[in-house]
């Protein structure tokens, strides 16, 4: 699997002055996947940017014109997304991390939830295994073998070539 395939979706805008983001078209909103408004694209409002929906003179957000354009779950969305009164520029962040930092952890775990998502949902167990496996003390590389190994994902033995098995 391609790095742009695992880090494409789990990335999303944080909203700093909020001017190249386009509210349609990028990945600004706390909605995991998508990251997108869940509204049909209006043709009137179609170049509309995020800090459009920011009065830069009292820092907050344009409550009116959030309400105008998007239902409310889209709205109240938006609104509590907090803003920096420094107006910094947009960042690119990794959704997955409270940092907003990439790791290998962080988008094992993204791809893992959406692997379970798709087969089914995710068991008490499966949950239990993955916290308690990555809070052990030990280096990651161990953390994931031991992972591997409890839940069963490496392959039969008869499938090893000759070099990995072991004689009795």
């Amino acid at each position: 699997m391609g790095a742009r395939r695992v880090i494409f979706p789990g990335s999303r805008w944080l909203v700093g002055d909020g001017r190249r983001l386009n509210i349609w078209d990028d990945r600004w909103l706390l909605r995991p996947h998508t990251f997108k408004p869940r509204t049909p694209k209006s043709a009137a409002w179609a170049n509309l940017k995020v800090s459009d929906l920011i009065d830069h003179d009292s820092g907050c957000w344009r409550t009116e014109l959030a309400h105008q354009i998007f239902p409310n779950c889209n709205a109240e969305l938006i609104l509590s997304i907090p803003l920096c009164s420094s107006w910094p520029s947009n960042k690119l962040i990794w959704h997955y991390h409270s940092q907003g930092y990439f790791t290998v952890c962080s988008a094992y775990h993204m791809l893992a939830f959406e692997y379970q998502a798709s087969a089914g949902s995710v068991s008490m167990q499966d949950n239990f295994l993955w916290r308690a496996t990555w809070r052990c003390s030990v280096p990651k590389h161990i953390c994931l073998f031991g992972w591997r190994a409890a839940a069963g994902l490496f392959p039969p033995l008869m499938l090893l070539p000759d070099v990995f098995r072991v004689s009795p």
